[in-house]
């Protein structure tokens, strides 16, 4: 038997984000900051993916990784923030199991895909710097 007030979405076998949920207090201002943190991080990001498309002077593939990662950390952000704002701002939403592998197979993308343009923008560093004529 399930006592009153328990927690309905547990029934349906959701997962339910509590994490400041002792502190109910603390939970608007930590929805602002990430709010604030989320508003810069893409506008940030835009601004540089933006700035290294229209100027014809950063042409070079150092530029052309650049924005890769701006955009790749555009979708980091865009798959991460909003759930957890949501969860803050929320009464204790649930996250269905197929909701929480979808958003863990984004987040996975999203790191490998930043792992491996940091490991080409390393290379490319290399090239340039120490096979500079080639």
């Amino acid at each position: 038997m399930r006592a009153p007030g328990a927690n309905q979405s547990w029934a349906r076998g959701d997962f339910v984000l509590v994490a400041f949920a002792h502190v109910p207090a603390l939970r608007p201002l930590l929805a602002a900051l990430f709010l604030a943190a989320f508003l810069l991080a893409l506008l940030g990001n835009a601004l540089i993916a933006l700035l290294t498309a229209r100027d014809a002077g950063l042409r070079a593939p150092m530029y052309f990784f650049l924005r890769q990662l701006a955009m790749v950390e555009l979708c980091f952000s865009l798959d991460m923030l909003p759930r957890l704002l949501a969860a803050l701002l929320g009464p204790g939403l649930g996250m269905s199991p197929a909701g929480c592998a979808l958003q863990l197979l984004l987040v996975l993308a999203c790191v490998s895909s930043e792992c491996f343009l940091l490991a080409v923008m390393a290379w490319d560093r290399y090239v340039a710097i120490c096979r500079p004529l080639r």
